[in-house]
C-alpha cells in the first residue's frame, strides 16, 4: 500500500512534471506535500485501493495504480501513473491490480485515456480489455484543443 513514507522530492517531482501528467485529469493540480497527504488521506477512508509499484530489485518506487471501487456494484476504475524506469512495469502493474481486484470478487474493471495516450492505449489491448466507448471531446489538452476520452473494460470470468 502508498504510505506516507513514499512522498517524497522525487514523487511530488513526478505529480508537477508536465511531461508525465500530460495525460491525467489531474495535470491541473500544482502538488505540494499537503495536498499529497490530504489525497493519500481520502483512500483510507473509503474501499478505494492505493497502491506503489517498487521495483523489487532495486527497492525503488517508479509509480503507483489506483483503483476506485464501486462496492454496491462490484466495478472498479483503474489509474496508474509510472514516473520513471519504465521498462514494462506500467503492464506488469495493471494486470496484477486486475488480478488483485478479480480475487476481490470486483466483477469489472475499467480504464479510460484520452485518445492520444498510446501508452496507455497499449496497456489496455496487451491486458486484453475490451473497447466500451468514446467521451467525444471529453477533455481539453494543449492549447485548449478539445480531445476524446476512451473507456475500456474488463469482465471477471
Amino acid at each position: 500500500k502508498f504510505n506516507k513514507k513514499l512522498i517524497s522530492k522525487k514523487y511530488i517531482g513526478w505529480l508537477n512534471n508536465k511531461k508525465l501528467m500530460q495525460y491525467s485529469d489531474r495535470r491541473h493540480i500544482k502538488y505540494n506535500k499537503n495536498n499529497c497527504e490530504k489525497y493519500l488521506e481520502s483512500f483510507k477512508k473509503s474501499d478505494d485501493k492505493f497502491f506503489a509499484i517498487i521495483d523489487l530489485e532495486t527497492s525503488n518506487h517508479i509509480g503507483n495504480v489506483t483503483a476506485i471501487i464501486d462496492k454496491k456494484n462490484r466495478t472498479a476504475d483503474i489509474g496508474i501513473l509510472i514516473g520513471e524506469n519504465n521498462q514494462g512495469y506500467g503492464l506488469l502493474a495493471w494486470n496484477l491490480m486486475i488480478k488483485y481486484l478479480f480475487s476481490k470478487k470486483i466483477r469489472k474493471v475499467t480504464g479510460g485515456a484520452m485518445i492520444n495516450n498510446k501508452a496507455m492505449v497499449k496497456i489496455f489491448i496487451k491486458s486484453k480489455m475490451k473497447f466500451e466507448y468514446i467521451k467525444k471531446k471529453q477533455y481539453l489538452y494543449k492549447k485548449n484543443k478539445p480531445i476524446d476520452l476512451i473507456g475500456y473494460y474488463k469482465f471477471r470470468k
